[in-house]
């Protein structure tokens, strides 16, 4: 039974819930009244605003460098001339926030002259007690501080009611909330040609101050290339041109002299042997062999020759003691003159050596300083170009 008892309180009756609101009907029909009047009241009173969207895409060169090919494109990159700068779309939100645009766009758009941003009230009064210790002390508003104030009132008023962000494809929104539509546009679209006023400036300003440093860099660089010219050719009328080539020829001149004063003291020291073997008259096929082992030159065409002996090996002849040492004295003699050349050479091949050095560095400073004018004179064309000048 009990059970059957809960199941039967849970039902909800209909008639008894409308007979309770019946009872109550009065206080239903008055709160419903008074929340209708109030909902009314405020719907109509309360002050409308409208928002107005600005959405717009600045077009800006990416490219502040110049894209040349081959040669002049590595110069360009090594020298930095092939960096390229994206727009900031941060910072251009930022600078719409700035206190310099606010009081530009002041300044175009007549904000102050509006009281939704210029809350503020110049024949507002102080209170008694306020304007009698500034009478007292003297106090008077300087034309300043008001006028501060009132940029202050517009930087606050434009802050609450202009935000800028960026979309999804990149582009800028401008939103202004106004009590007016048509001012809420009109706010939009002027602050909307302002930034895009402001980012063309900047751009043809930036333009202008590369083409003005590019110029200047491209003069420096056309008196660098004139002087290295100039050293060159100086150099070219107060030395010889060709001194890579007299470098070449007077190596190989001294290499030749120190082969043949090597030969001569080599002869002269067969001939050293020769002598003591004529003085102790040891002249034997014995000894001429034993001679030809140890000092295989004695066989030597040209050995053979300063003592007037046949060229044939067999017919081996030994000289005499006077002719020993006319050869000797005359071998001396060239040993001390070969001494006296293969010094000069090697003055002269220091001389050539040096020389060639400088004629390098002159030539290598001459080749920079064109290549380099060359890309600078590329890249002010580019520039230009890009900036909308004719050439």
């Amino acid at each position: 039974m009990s059970e059957q008892n809960l199941q039967i309180d849970d039902e909800i009756d209909l008639s008894e819930l409308f007979a309770a609101l019946w009872s109550h009907k009065i206080l239903i029909v008055f709160i419903t009244s008074i929340s209708i009047f109030f909902s009314s009241f405020y719907a109509l009173t309360t002050e409308k605003h409208y928002i107005s969207k600005a959405v717009f895409d600045i077009e800006q060169s990416n490219s502040r460098g110049l894209s040349l090919g081959g040669e002049l494109g590595a110069l360009a990159s090594i020298a930095g001339f092939g960096s390229s700068i994206s727009s900031n779309t941060g910072l251009l939100l930022e600078r719409i926030k700035s206190r310099e645009f606010i009081l530009n766009a002041d300044q175009k758009l007549l904000l102050s002259k509006d009281k939704f941003f210029n809350s503020y009230n110049p024949d507002a009064k102080d209170p008694s007690w306020k304007t009698l210790i500034k009478t007292l002390i003297g106090w008077q508003t300087p034309d300043r501080t008001r006028q501060l104030m009132i940029q202050e009132a517009i930087i606050r008023g434009y802050l609450r009611s202009v935000s800028a962000s960026s979309t999804g494809a990149g582009a800028i929104q401008i939103s202004v909330t106004h009590t007016d539509p048509e001012l809420a546009s009109k706010y939009a679209n002027g602050l909307m040609e302002l930034v895009r006023k402001m980012i063309k400036d900047q751009d043809n300003t930036s333009k202008a101050f590369r083409l003005s440093y590019l110029a200047e860099t491209l003069a420096d660089a056309l008196q660098d290339m004139e002087a290295a010219q100039s050293k060159l050719k100086e150099y070219a009328l107060q030395n010889s041109a060709a001194a890579q080539e007299n470098f070449v020829t007077g190596s190989v001149r001294l290499d030749t002299l120190r082969v043949e004063k090597r030969e001569a003291e080599e002869f002269m020291t067969v001939l050293q042997t020769l002598k003591e073997l004529v003085k102790i008259e040891n002249l034997d096929r014995k000894a001429y062999e034993a001679l030809r082992a140890s000092s295989p030159i004695v066989d030597d065409v040209n050995f053979r020759r300063i003592l007037g002996m046949s060229e044939t090996i067999s017919a081996w002849k030994w000289p005499s003691l006077e002719t020993i040492q006319q050869v000797s004295d005359t071998l001396n003699d060239r040993s001390k003159r070969l001494d006296i050349e293969i010094a000069d050479s090697e003055e002269n091949a220091k001389l050539y050596a040096s020389s060639a050095e400088e004629l390098a560095k002159l030539t290598r400073d001459a080749k920079i300083a064109e290549a380099t004018f060359t890309v600078l004179t590329e890249q002010v064309k580019s520039q230009s170009l890009v900036a909308g000048f004719k050439p």
